[in-house]
């Protein structure tokens, strides 16, 4: 039995496929190139973004150390006994006195490892204190003239200096100062 061919005119020509659209190598490694430079500028910007951030927040960091410090120190002179409970009157790093309540109070500088730290009866009060950045002075009652005795003080003034590094590893810093003159209420 012979079967009919349905097919037999019909001619299959085979097709190639056409080139499929794509990349060459040389144009991926251009690509890879220049994204690679855009990264590189972005990771720079946004560490230049962390970089002040992270300055910013040191420098206020120590500002509110400063300040602190400042209060606490002119909320106690304030109190002073009397004029007798003073200790030396030399411009110095140091001042002790006995406040109305009997407490005998010490500010100084530390030193040593804590030699950056302001302390108060030898308890750390701020810290990034610049070297030489605490004097207390004291004055006679025309605010000029500096006290040669106990009996002529009149205020007392306090300098501080604090102190932020600008940047990790460096030397450069941003130091901010503060001053505050108190006359006791017991003067």
């Amino acid at each position: 039995m012979n079967t009919p061919r349905i097919f037999s005119n019909l001619v299959v020509k085979l097709r190639c496929p056409p080139r499929e659209r794509g990349f060459t190598l040389a144009e991926m490694v251009i690509v890879i190139a220049v994204l690679g430079v855009i990264a590189t500028i972005a990771a720079n910007i946004i560490k230049g973004g962390f970089d002040a951030y992270y300055t910013g927040r040191d420098i206020n960091q120590t500002d509110w150390q400063g300040r602190v410090a400042m209060e606490r120190i002119t909320r106690e002179l304030h109190d002073v006994r009397d004029r007798a409970s003073l200790g030396s009157l030399t411009p110095s790093t140091q001042l002790s006195f006995t406040d109305i309540y009997g407490t005998a109070i010490t500010y100084q500088l530390g030193s040593g490892a804590t030699a950056t730290t302001l302390l108060r009866n030898a308890q750390p009060l701020a810290d990034n204190i610049a070297a030489s950045g605490v004097t207390f002075s004291y004055y006679q009652s025309n605010g000029n003239t500096v006290a040669a005795t106990s009996a002529t003080v009149y205020t007392i003034t306090l300098d501080l200096t604090v102190t932020t590094p600008i940047s990790p590893g460096s030397n450069t810093t941003y130091a901010t100062h503060y001053r505050s003159t108190v006359r006791p209420r017991s003067f």
